[in-house]
């Protein structure tokens, strides 16, 4: 079976592309929430007299990336496995066409999650762990600096107000 990416747009459109994903783990129970950008990158301005390659350069790159005051939180009951990786790493234990990874309509940017139909690494999961119930998906989400994959059952979600919801503070040793 080929692999295709099916759009997750049950909770909405993000108009922006996906700037960060938070991840928060409570025993097999997955939430993330999924901060969409805030608005368009604000550009530096480019004096007419500079060199093209000048242009070229200072003309596409972004000043600030911010977060949006909204986000999206998927929380997924149960999940049989997942993995992140920083956006440049290469994932090993499976590939996945990224050329055919859809587009929002009218945006430049695809949609951040997609569902994986004919995931090598879905194909992976023994029956003995529930790997024949068709209901076990594989998600895949994109951020501007991290991907992540998710094998579990359909996540519940909705939008959130970042100023009322609490973050939650992480402990370094």
């Amino acid at each position: 079976m080929a692999v295709t990416f099916k759009p997750v747009a049950d909770f909405g459109e993000f108009s922006q592309p996906l700037r960060n994903i938070r991840a928060y783990l409570n025993d097999d129970c997955l939430v993330l929430d999924l901060v969409p950008r805030a608005k368009e990158p604000v550009r530096f301005p480019v004096d007419e007299d500079a060199p093209e390659y000048m242009k070229v350069i200072l003309g596409d790159a972004p000043r600030e990336i911010v977060e949006s005051d909204r986000f999206l939180r998927l929380e997924f009951s149960a999940v049989w496995g997942w993995m992140v990786h920083e956006e440049f790493a290469e994932n090993v234990a499976f590939s996945l066409p990224l050329a055919d990874w859809p587009k929002v309509p009218g945006a430049k940017h695809g949609y951040p999650i997609v569902e994986v139909i004919g995931s090598p690494w879905r194909a992976q999961v023994p029956d003995y762990q529930r790997g024949d119930n068709p209901d076990l998906c594989h998600f895949s989400i994109r951020s501007m600096t991290t991907y992540m994959d998710v094998i579990g059952w359909r996540p519940e979600g909705r939008w959130l107000d970042a100023s009322s919801t609490p973050k939650i503070e992480l402990r370094t040793p």
